[in-house]
């Protein structure tokens, strides 16, 4: 007993030496971690637009599963926008299920606005998760960063939604990775995935600058919302307002400019064996950008 209680003691005084050692953020040094001074990383300033006129917005491309758009999947409505053009196009999106891996890459500046009354309407879902195994030279994954020659999907490959683009915005709609919804407390994993690894899955993956979700919900288990910087250097800038992220492991990660503002971060519960729990932020900021994640 006087040995256990020695090394209790000796753990309270190492977890309070930790504590106390932890860096907090002075006074005089909190006014420069503002929305404003994180969006200002980048090529020039950034002020996100106001998304009210946008999503009142007649559509130039309208996505309806039905037929009674201009085109049926969220992919072909992205494979028709130009490269370029004088204004900011918008994709409407009827009410629904969309399911499948979509990306949207290097085009001209474009809100994807949903059209139903609530985000929940809305709602783009996939399945893939990090351990799942795939066949080499045929299944790529997200078509944002396809991998034909691995053998599984891995966190890149496991995005529902890629947005490889600047200047988008997304507005009153959902993006989903359920690859884990039948997991509880443990069990029931599938084949690839389990407690020690396996079962990242993406919902949304970004690669770009000034790029802005209004009113958005993001739902998965591992690794929800993935931020990348940009290779060139020009802007990695991640605006997410009055929306919804939700997940249990490291659920908001990547080494992009992220802030998220006026939003509802969700931990959830029930997927992993009783005693393991989660992180919610992940970041992997550069040891020379001064801001990372707000």
């Amino acid at each position: 007993m006087k040995g256990w209680a020695g090394l209790l003691a000796a753990l309270s005084f190492a977890a309070a030496a930790q504590m106390d050692a932890r860096p907090q953020l002075a006074p005089e040094l909190a006014p420069d971690y503002t929305v404003a001074t994180y969006l200002a990383q980048g090529p020039s300033p950034w002020v996100p637009a106001d998304s009210t006129a946008l999503a009142q917005t007649k559509p130039d491309f309208t996505v309806a599963a039905d037929g009674s758009g201009t085109h049926t999947t969220l992919q072909a409505a992205f494979d028709a926008l130009p490269a370029a053009s004088d204004r900011r196009l918008v994709i409407g999106i009827a009410p629904g299920i969309y399911r499948g891996q979509v990306c949207l890459r290097a085009v001209a500046p474009v809100a994807l606005v949903g059209l139903g009354g609530t985000s929940a309407d809305v709602r783009i879902v996939a399945a893939r998760y990090a351990g799942e195994g795939k066949r080499p030279g045929i299944d790529g994954g997200n078509p944002c960063l396809p991998d034909l020659a691995a053998s599984s999907y891995g966190t890149l490959g496991s995005a529902t939604l890629g947005i490889f683009s600047n200047d988008v915005q997304l507005i009153r709609l959902s993006v989903e990775n359920d690859a884990m919804q039948g997991v509880q407390k443990g069990i029931g994993y599938p084949v690839g995935a389990g407690e020690s690894g396996g079962a990242q899955g993406v919902a949304l993956m970004t690669q770009g600058d000034r790029i802005q979700l209004e009113d958005v919900r993001l739902i998965g288990h591992q690794d929800t919302l993935y931020v990348r910087n940009v290779p060139d250097g020009f802007g990695d800038r991640v605006y997410v307002r009055s929306s919804l992220i939700a997940g249990d492991v490291d659920f908001i990660f990547g080494n992009g400019t992220l802030v998220v503002d006026g939003s509802t971060i969700l931990s959830r519960a029930g997927r992993r064996a009783p005693g393991n729990g989660g992180h919610i932020l992940a970041p992997s900021t550069a040891p020379d950008k001064p801001l990372g994640i707000l």
